[in-house]
This record gives structure tokens, sequence and C-alpha cells, in this order.
């Protein structure tokens, strides 16, 4: 998180009218700390999300969902953005490319070696028919998941663990 914060600061000084919305655990004194060290206190905001459609409300007004982290087990919240054609910037790392295919914009993160603000500025500077373009493309990707027959599949693991 804090390599985000870093890598953010000059997008959010060059776009002064954007903000950084979180959810999951609140900001904790470290993290608010940082955000005082680099100037953008005003420009990270937390919100506690109590019901999907509170999720999905988050990521269809934003103007993209970033997901930073390095590892996940499968990335749940890019489906959910891609539902709510909500563009997806992702972090190049675990999983995310086998799920996300063609259809998100990578960047690398890391402490030495980070593109994340060149390419979160090439993504604030997309044409209207380029962001078309990559909301199509993610609702195609999204075809090809479905979370009943997820759910289903689960179901009869358990089912079969039981017997």
């Amino acid at each position: 998180f804090a390599l985000f914060v870093r890598d953010i600061t000059p997008v959010l000084n060059s776009h002064t009218s954007l903000r950084v919305i979180c959810t999951g655990l609140e900001f904790s004194q470290d993290e608010i700390d940082l955000f005082k060290t680099y100037g953008v206190s005003n420009r990270f905001w937390y919100r506690w999300v109590k019901m999907d459609e509170e999720f999905y409300s988050l990521y269809h007004y934003a103007q993209c969902f970033v997901y930073t982290s390095e590892y996940e087990g499968f990335g749940i919240p890019i489906l959910e953005a891609y539902q709510a054609d909500c563009p997806v910037l992702l972090n190049c790392a675990s999983c995310f490319p086998e799920i996300a295919g063609e259809a998100a914009i990578y960047f690398n993160l890391k402490s030495n070696e980070s593109n994340f603000t060149d390419v979160m500025m090439q993504f604030l500077a997309m044409s209207d028919v380029d962001r078309k373009d990559l909301i199509r493309r993610q609702r195609e990707q999204l075809s090809h998941y479905s979370l009943k027959k997820s759910a289903e599949q689960l179901a009869a693991i358990y089912q079969s663990i039981m017997r």
C-alpha cells in the first residue's frame, strides 16, 4: 500500500479532482501518517461498505478500479468491477493475468521497478473509444465466469467430502 501511495501521489497532484476510495479495514495510524508525508491526506477516503449494491455503485461510478495486491486466491473484485463496467488496472502479479486476460490494464508495482504512475496517467488520457473497447473486452472476459456455476461446484466438493 505504501508503494501505491507513493506512486499515485504524482497522479493526484496533476488530477486535482481525483480521490482514492478504499474499503475494507479503516486506515491505520501508519497509513494516515503516510498520507500526511505525501501531502495527500484529503485525497484518500475510507468507506465502510455493508452491501453488494454499495460495492456495485462504487465500481460503477469510479474512474477505475486499481488492484495493487501481490497475491490473491482468485480475485473476485476483478469480476465485480467487470460486472459494473468499471475499467480495471491490475498489478501484474498472482493469478490476475489468468483471470483478467486482455481485458485489464496491467502495471508493475515494485519498489525498484514500478511503472504505476505512467500506466495510470496513460489510462486517464485514454479516449472514450478506447475506454469503451476496454469495457467491451471486460464483458467478454466476464462471460467466461459464472458465480452460480462456481457455487454449485464448490457445493459439490463439500458434498463429496461429507460422504
